[in-house]
């Protein structure tokens, strides 16, 4: 579809006339209408400027109005040829259908991932209307697509400022009771205080920009506003705390929030090599704490033990660490 044609498309889902498109552009009275059919037609191909501004006027993303045509069965084959290499899209086929896939588990493509989740959820939402067929279904069908990801990053966003929302009373009831975070091992600590009272969250490490590593914790939202327990509200608050401190001191914290099957994720990126060497002990934690009830009074001692020698092991002192990374 050619810029032009999308113009005119998104022009008649929201019912207006090419002139009054032209109109609210700021194009005069005699030449709105002209200068719509211009660009519908394609003889003309509007500025960079006045693109933005048709968006804000159409309520679509910018990206909706991007110059991409895919004209003929080539083109589109170049697409997914490109969809292949670079994102791992699979094909597939049975008798009657052929399927293009990608993996649901790719850590280096999980907004990808998070978006076409959110694709199916409104494809399927949209099938499951009781009119959803109907003219106005595939209306508001064709709106969504137009203000990707505009709507979906306004509800990451609204859900981000939802738990700050909720958590803000907790940390400032606990903030006189925090022990300060002075070592690495103090922050392990308060890792280790969440999983015990119950909180399951996702433990990884990436790489970023600059080539920095990251320890990336992963919760879901719902476990946060809706916790089991006074005890993760608690914990969880206290992590918030921490994260507080080391920004203090200087550590960037990255927040990434994505939408699964599972539910609407928020992640936090701890920019900081000596906090993401903490990964496999984290991991270690969470297995232990999960399985200690099976476990024999021998293979608990066994465990704090080590627990307790890698606390001395890597205690070292945080705000020096950050200071050396990011020194000014």
């Amino acid at each position: 579809m050619t810029l032009g044609e999308k113009i005119r498309k998104y022009r008649i889902l929201h019912n207006l006339s090419q002139k009054e498109l032209g109109l609210k552009l700021g194009f005069s009275n005699t030449t709105a209408d002209v200068r719509i059919r211009q660009y519908e037609s394609g003889t003309k191909i509007p500025r960079d400027d006045i693109r933005q501004k048709m968006a804000d006027v159409l309520d679509v993303d910018i990206s909706a109005l991007s110059d991409i045509d895919i004209k003929s069965d080539e083109d589109v084959m170049q697409v997914l040829f490109y969809l292949s290499e670079i994102f791992d899209m699979d094909i597939e086929k049975t008798d009657d259908k052929f399927y293009l896939s990608f993996p649901a588990n790719q850590d280096n493509r999980e907004q990808l991932i998070s978006y076409l989740n959110v694709w199916y959820a409104q494809k399927k939402n949209l099938q499951n209307t009781a009119n959803g067929t109907s003219g106005e279904s595939i209306r508001e069908y064709e709106l969504w697509k137009s203000r990707f990801p505009q709507d979906i990053n306004q509800y990451w966003k609204q859900q981000h400022e939802r738990i700050n929302a909720y958590y803000a009373p907790v940390k400032d009831s606990i903030k006189d009771k925090a022990s300060p975070i002075e070592t690495t091992s103090d922050f392990l600590c308060v890792i280790r205080n969440m999983i015990q009272s119950g909180l399951i969250f996702e433990v990884n490490t990436k790489m970023l920009d600059g080539n920095i590593a990251a320890l990336k914790l992963s919760f879901l939202v719902d476990d946060l506003i809706e916790a089991k327990n006074k005890e993760i509200e608690n914990n969880f608050a206290v992590f918030l705390y921490a994260l507080d401190t080391l920004k203090s001191y200087g550590m960037p914290v990255r927040t990434e929030l994505l939408t699964f099957e599972k539910g609407t994720q928020i992640t936090y990126y701890l920019c900081l090599s000596q906090l993401a060497a903490f990964a496999e002990n984290i991991e270690k934690i969470i297995i232990f704490e999960l399985s200690k009830a099976n476990k024999t009074q021998w293979e608990i001692d066994l465990f704090e033990s080590t627990y307790e020698k890698d606390l001395k092991r890597f205690a070292l002192n945080i705000r020096e660490e950050i200071e050396k990374v990011y020194k000014k």
